[in-house]
């Protein structure tokens, strides 16, 4: 950049006495302060949900450092710089040096810009690995990982050497030549808007994959798009810095310089929101489930209890009254859409009777006799297997298969 044009006169009716610099200072703070919060939030819960720190944590910290840069910049050029203020308040002597202060803090403002957000697509492509181990995706991960590597090595590098020499960037006197900034910036811009939109995009059609209800597709995909808020920034960064009057410099860029700083910071919202989960989850239903959890157990207690009174009263009943030398068999029990040639008779007067309740996922196994025994019984029943069972006497296993649907597109700890 060859510096800022020879300075004119004041506009008439402009206000000298006008400071933007407050609006730059809070922003900036607050800027810092919520990507601080979120970063923090999204380790507290990975931490919550034991799910473990991975290279997409890793990387979120990195990039949060690096978008903290720009705003100290901004901050560094309100404090010393004079940013802010109307250029023409500080004659021009004055002007000079204010835009050379200006320029000094831009030239390190855009390269930890552009390595800031190029951290923060490398987070939200990592994690994409860790929730959806899917093989097909992994070269399309790879692929993009490559590319935005590519893209912040080149773009850095154009960056630092703009100009020949380097110092010309904001020492504008000196001889030498730099590139047209705003040639730049619509070239890389828009390549950095094209890949965000396309990692925002990339794990769309996996969540309406996922073996769950549309409304939680719905709000799973909601989640994942509010990133998208960073293509909508750096579209108006890009608007901003073409419409900016470039002569006077400390005034008319400063909403070029919060735009450049929210693109960043945005990015880190939009990679932390989605692994937040867990946190909300726990802060939000922690109490009603503890509720739940008791009331479900001192029922399930209760009727268990009676239950097993009842039965061990009615057994007793029934002891009484029977012949210590016969076998009461059970009643016949069968699937009742299955074909009367696969019900479960007694096939094999040796074998065990099997009752198979389908849904309630129970399987009953009964013995009788010498205490014949399937295969596979557990352990305890392989120590019982030597015991004769007594006359009248059955003997009775119970398996209980307990199952849960997987979904296999994500690991749902993560988020």
């Amino acid at each position: 950049m060859s510096g800022p044009p020879s300075m004119p006169g004041p506009p008439p009716g402009l206000n000298l006495h006008d400071d933007q610099g407050g609006k730059v200072l809070g922003t900036m703070i607050a800027l810092i302060a919520l990507a601080s919060t979120f970063v923090i939030l999204r380790l507290t819960s990975r931490h919550l949900a034991r799910a473990g720190f991975w290279w997409d944590d890793v990387l979120i910290i990195v990039a949060l450092l690096l978008a903290i840069a720009p705003c100290i910049c901004s901050i560094v050029a309100v404090k010393h710089v004079g940013f802010g203020k109307h250029i023409y308040v500080f004659g021009k002597a004055g002007a000079m040096e204010a835009a050379t202060g200006y320029f000094h803090t831009l030239y390190f403002f855009q390269l930890f810009f552009t390595l800031a957000t190029g951290a923060t697509k490398l987070t939200i492509l990592a994690f994409y690995r860790r929730i959806f181990p899917i093989a097909e995706l992994r070269l399309i991960l790879i692929v993009m990982t490559t590319v935005v590597v590519m893209y912040t090595t080149a773009v850095s590098t154009l960056i630092i050497f703009q100009c020949r020499p380097i110092r010309k960037f904001w020492e504008f006197e000196l001889p030498g030549y730099c590139i047209n900034p705003k040639n730049n910036l619509a070239v890389s811009g828009s390549v950095n808007t094209l890949l965000d939109f396309m990692i925002v995009c990339l794990p769309v059609p996996l969540l309406w994959r996922l073996r769950t209800s549309t409304r939680q597709k719905s709000i799973l995909t909601g989640i994942f798009l509010t990133a998208g808020f960073v293509c909508i920034v750096s579209i108006v960064r890009i608007i901003s810095f073409s419409r900016a009057d470039p002569s006077d410099v400390t005034w008319n860029f400063v909403w070029v310089s919060i735009w450049s700083a929210v693109e960043p910071i945005a990015g880190i919202l939009g990679a932390c929101l989605p692994s937040l989960r867990p946190l909300l989850t726990l802060l939000l239903d922690n109490n009603a489930y503890r509720s739940f959890a008791a009331t479900a157990s001192q029922t399930f207690q209760s009727t268990t209890t009676t239950t097993s009174s009842s039965v061990l009263k009615s057994n007793q009943s029934s002891r009484k009254n029977r012949d210590p030398t016969t076998f009461a068999r059970l009643k016949e029990e069968h699937d009742g859409n299955a074909p009367k040639t696969q019900r479960l008779p007694w096939r094999d007067p040796k074998g065990p009777r099997v009752y198979d309740h389908g849904m309630d996922g129970h399987n009953v196994t009964v013995y009788g006799g010498r205490g014949q025994q399937a295969d596979g019984d557990g352990v305890e029943m392989e120590r019982m297997s030597d015991v004769e069972p007594p006359r009248g006497v059955i003997r009775v296993k119970t398996e209980i298969f307990l199952s849960s649907s997987k979904r296999l597109d994500y690991n749902d700890r993560l988020y």
